[in-house]
């Protein structure tokens, strides 16, 4: 622990000694409860037994609104040496900090390393910070106020290093701006917004909040380019993890001002419907014998019809686990960059991109093995040759290289 200490004073040396948060832009904007969610990262690395350093960044806290959160959101590479130097089965040690002497150890669940984004766990939920929601948007945002929140480390000598032991939630850094441009990174695919928000190193990891204090994204980097060029991961990139490991989060619904396009709509309608009062004389009769029967099968394949196709997991990691299929295939296996329906690394018998169910609409299921190692298999013990697909109906199952991985596809 001393040595954990000491990597932590040399850490705090970098950061920002201004008391209070600093608030740049646009102050009266600013949502404090913003701050609720947000903590310090800070990684003590050990290598063959000997510390060779620390390395710090920002975190905030996701969950289900009004109750205590116990996962936080990240940048990949604010725990990059923590996963070099063996992670959670090396020495170094993953720290998050809500005040200055209430420290808390943090363990790494998920991260997807080409989009740099982690999710750490603490050992309890913790009442000590709030979750914060994310949201999603698209064109809509350009221009739109954002603010970047964090603990950004700054080496500057004129500071008094006696007042750098401050990384509460009041002493977090809130930079503000607007967002320029939204892109799409070429090579790894991952949605960036790019914004002329103050983003320096430590901030790494932390929020892109809007003036509601909902998640936009994940403040990553800064060009070298060029000034003022800053770049956070959108926020819908989190959802495959999240969603992969069912993890808890609040998304914030798009707001939408329909009241100007919608008076004019129902004003005609009603004037429409009173002119149709007008002429109505008398009532339908009702239908009666096969017009009932037709009536009443209408009514079940149209119920049947608003079911939604679903591939359930029945492996213990999983517990039960239920993934709704999309126009897309869905991916199995080991890989979370790709798969939706995602084993642990390490899982027997299941391969990193195993297989891939797709939903033919109103024919069924149909399942294909992508070359996988161990093999798919129907539930009666048939293996699929690779690249031949197989026609499932709803209830039907099948298995990933041993029968403890048994799936199986259904309508809900």
């Amino acid at each position: 622990m001393k040595k954990f200490l000491r990597g932590l004073c040399l850490t705090l040396a970098l950061l920002t000694g201004v008391c209070g948060v600093l608030f740049v832009f646009a102050a009266d904007d600013f949502n404090r409860d913003t701050l609720d969610g947000v903590v310090f990262i800070l990684t003590d690395i050990v290598a063959e037994g000997e510390e060779i350093g620390t390395s710090s960044g920002t975190g905030f806290f996701i969950g289900e609104n009004g109750k205590d959160p116990q996962y936080l959101v990240t940048n990949y590479h604010v725990i990059d040496y923590f996963m070099q130097t063996g992670g959670g089965q090396g020495d170094s040690k993953l720290m998050i900090a809500y005040e200055n002497d209430d420290l808390e150890e943090a363990y790494v669940v998920a991260y997807d390393e080409e989009k740099d984004l982690a999710i750490l766990k603490i050992l309890e939920p913790t009442s000590k910070r709030s979750p914060l929601r994310l949201k999603t948007g698209d064109e809509e945002l350009v221009g739109k106020t954002v603010f970047a929140v964090g603990y950004p480390a700054v080496a500057d000598e004129t500071f008094d290093y006696r007042l750098l032991h401050m990384f509460g939630k009041n002493d977090a850094t809130v930079t503000g701006g607007r967002v320029n441009r939204i892109l799409t990174e070429s090579g790894t695919g991952r949605k960036l917004l790019q914004m002329d928000v103050s983003i320096r190193s430590g901030n790494s990891g932390g929020p892109l909040v809007d003036t509601e204090g909902s998640v936009l994204g994940v403040n990553t980097l800064s060009s070298r380019l060029a000034e003022g060029l800053n770049y956070a991961v959108a926020a819908e990139e989190l959802l495959p993890l999240l969603n992969n490991h069912n993890i808890p989060y609040e998304l914030m619904e798009q707001k939408t001002q329909l009241w100007p396009v919608l008076l004019p709509v129902c004003a005609a309608a009603l004037l429409a419907a009173a002119g149709m009062l007008l002429i109505i004389k008398r009532k339908k009769r009702p239908k009666t014998g096969a017009a009932r029967f037709n009536k009443g099968t209408e009514r079940a394949e149209e119920k049947e019809a608003e079911k939604r196709p679903v591939v359930y997991s029945m492996a213990a990691q999983h517990r039960g686990m239920a993934v709704e299929m999309e126009p897309q295939p869905l991916l199995i296996g080991r890989d979370t960059a790709v798969c939706r329906m995602v084993f642990k690394e390490g899982t027997a018998g299941v391969s990193a991109r195993h297989c891939k169910v797709e939903w033919l609409e109103n024919q069924g299921f149909l399942l294909t093995d992508l070359h996988s190692t161990y093999g798919t298999f129907l539930a009666g013990g048939q293996r699929l040759a690779p690249d031949v697909p197989c026609l499932l109906k709803a209830g039907d199952s099948f298995y990933l290289g041993d029968a403890e991985n048994t799936l199986y596809v259904d309508l809900k």
